[in-house]
């Protein structure tokens, strides 16, 4: 059987997350071995999880069932990651936190005698065997879910040595498949956040350096193609990388932050002389994601309202600019009447201006009609398309 994966949200009281859908979906779309679906069960994770087991295997296409959970949003590369493992179970890294005290991994390190569990307190960079998991970011093959009887998940009571005593779902069925002989594999790279009354991934700290030592915690490539999967919310970066070859960029602003774009302006390979980067983003939650992935000090991350972006432009030199901020909603309908005049407020400028997305109608006549002195369109077959213009030098070979 060839690997495909339906990747479930689980949702007890049946509203899914907007914000988390997003980050799944960016994910499906970089996997094309993934499907996408919600799950909602009698206002209990463990039933949604159950239902969620029954569809898999009520569907011979199958070969692999995935749990996110409606408040985890998760890397684009997290199911390919997780996937390539080819283990039985694999899990990517998801902080918890048990009332006020000190977050954790939702990673046991061990599991005692007692039925007791110890949890990993910090970030790893490998992948390693663990004795037992939280199901927020968990892969699951077929065959385990098969040999396992019903209910797969059903609340049971949980200790953490030195933190709590609770119900959980998740620890439960790890125990059981661990039973059964089958192990489970968590991916270090794998990172994802997890919102409670904040983000809890900026608490928890490296395991082998302190955290202002290192870069960027997301995708560990951003290369062109990755497990044959075009990135396609990536397509943007081909473009970055050529202007980083023509021209020097020391100081560079972004509108809209990204696990491509912004990972590929600090990448010290690819753009060496930058100096600073100051990234606006008007999703609060995805710039929180955004932020606690880098502790590059050249990353500046500020929130700003959508509309309000334009007005933040105010004279400072940039060598580039990059536009790639959200959309209003009109009906069924994207306005990216922000980005418009992002694009117009730089056309006096020497900076070099990327816009993403002028496959889009409002945004492919804006962008025709600037007033910059070369432009040129990186146009890649099924993809986003971008726009580069620059009144400093004539971009227009690029493409």
């Amino acid at each position: 059987m060839s690997d495909k994966v339906l990747v479930v949200i689980t949702t007890p009281d049946g509203r899914p997350d907007h914000e988390i859908m997003r980050y799944a979906q960016a994910a499906c779309d970089y996997e094309p071995r993934a499907e996408l679906t919600v799950v909602a069960q009698n206002h209990s994770v463990a039933a949604c999880r159950n239902k969620a087991v029954v569809q898999v295997l009520a569907s011979a296409e199958y070969s692999h069932l995935m749990f996110i959970d409606n408040d985890v949003p998760v890397q684009e590369d997290a199911i390919s990651l997780l996937l390539d493992l080819d283990a039985d179970i694999a899990t990517g890294c998801v902080p918890m936190v048990f009332g006020d005290r000190e977050p954790a991994l939702a990673l046991a390190r061990h599991d005692f005698e007692d039925g007791s569990y110890d949890l990993y307190r910090s970030w790893f960079s490998d992948v390693r065997e663990v004795a037992g998991c939280g199901g927020a970011c968990l892969l699951i093959k077929r065959a385990v879910l098969e040999s396992l009887e019903f209910p797969w998940f059903e609340f049971l009571e949980t200790i953490i040595k030195g933190q709590h005593v609770f119900g959980t779902e998740d620890f439960p069925f790890c125990r059981k498949a661990r039973d059964a002989g089958y192990r489970i594999m968590a991916h270090g790279l794998v990172r994802c956040g997890h919102y409670k009354r904040h983000d809890l991934a900026s608490r928890i700290k490296e395991e082998w350096e302190p955290r202002e030592a290192s870069s960027w915690r997301g995708p560990v490539s951003i290369s062109d193609k990755t497990h044959g999967a075009k990135p396609r919310h990536g397509s943007h970066v081909p473009a970055l990388r050529e202007i980083a070859r023509r021209t020097t960029v020391k100081n560079a602003v972004e509108f809209g932050c990204g696990v491509y774009s912004t990972p590929t302006m600090l990448d010290r390979e690819v753009f060496p002389d930058l100096e600073r980067l100051t990234s606006h983003e008007s999703d609060e939650r995805w710039m929180h994601y955004i932020d606690c992935k880098s502790a590059d000090r050249r990353l500046t991350v500020n929130q700003c309202e959508l509309e309000a972006m334009p007005s933040v432009v105010n004279g400072e030199k940039y060598d580039l600019v990059f536009i790639d901020c959200g959309a209003k909603f009109v009906g069924r309908e994207s306005d990216y009447s922000t980005r418009i005049e992002l694009l117009e407020r730089f056309t006096d400028s020497d900076s070099v201006v990327v816009l993403h997305d002028i496959e889009d109608e409002s945004l492919g006549r804006a962008f025709d009609a600037a007033k910059y002195s070369y432009k040129a369109r990186f146009t890649p077959d099924g993809e986003p398309h971008t726009g580069v213009a620059s009144n400093s030098f004539d971009v227009s070979a690029m493409a």
